[in-house]
């Protein structure tokens, strides 16, 4: 009996070294797809506002410019590359002018995309700073965001019951680990035909 523990104690330890291996190497993909979106639309923004730069009249050249460039991107890397996701791009790299090394490899293109829409500069930079050190979901952010988490915090005399009412309630959001590669920008992203029955399979091979 003595042998039999010994062994399934063994083989328990065996397993849950392997489940780190896998854990760890899934973890080191998503930071590399992470890394790569965030950093491209970051660099396209770059040469957009840059390639602007040179029209000499800017309004109408820009537009014109993100009509053409949209049209070759599409037929040449398919959805992802539409107008108003170009202007996105811009307004990425305009708000965010510096690559800074901690917090873009952390954040999404999704997290970045929803701090564009606050208007606030001091409370974009806060959530910024909040999202990466307690590494929120893009669902908390969103949901920090729309209940105006910064304002309150700023406003309460009691900011220890208002964050753990946001944990509670955001709680939900921190569990799905699969999050990040079901967003279909990411699909997009590493060359995934839109496909609404993807399955888990499906995403973790691309």
């Amino acid at each position: 009996m003595e042998k039999e523990n010994h062994i399934s104690s063994y083989n328990a330890d065996f397993i849950c070294e392997i489940k780190q291996i896998v854990t760890l190497a899934r973890q080191k993909a998503y930071t590399a797809i992470n890394s790569a979106m965030v950093e491209a639309y970051w660099q396209l923004g770059k040469r957009i506002v840059e390639q602007e730069q040179q029209g000499k009249d800017r309004a109408d050249y820009g537009s014109q410019l993100l009509k053409s460039l949209s049209k070759e991107l599409t037929a040449e890397f398919g959805k992802g590359f539409s107008v108003p996701s170009l202007y996105n791009y811009r307004s990425f790299y305009l708000t965010f002018p510096e690559i800074f090394s901690t917090p873009w490899r952390i954040l999404t293109w999704s997290h970045y995309k929803r701090l564009l829409t606050v208007s606030n500069a001091e409370a974009r930079a806060w959530y910024l700073q909040e999202a990466a050190e307690q590494i929120w979901s893009y669902r908390t952010l969103d949901r920090n965001i729309g209940s105006q988490y910064y304002e309150r915090l700023l406003l309460s005399q009691r900011k220890e019951t208002v964050k753990s009412e946001m944990e509670a309630l955001t709680a939900p959001f921190e569990h799905d680990r699969m999050e990040f590669i079901k967003n279909p920008t990411v699909a997009e992203f590493i060359g995934l035909a839109p496909n609404s029955d993807f399955t888990e399979s499906d995403l973790e091979k691309a």
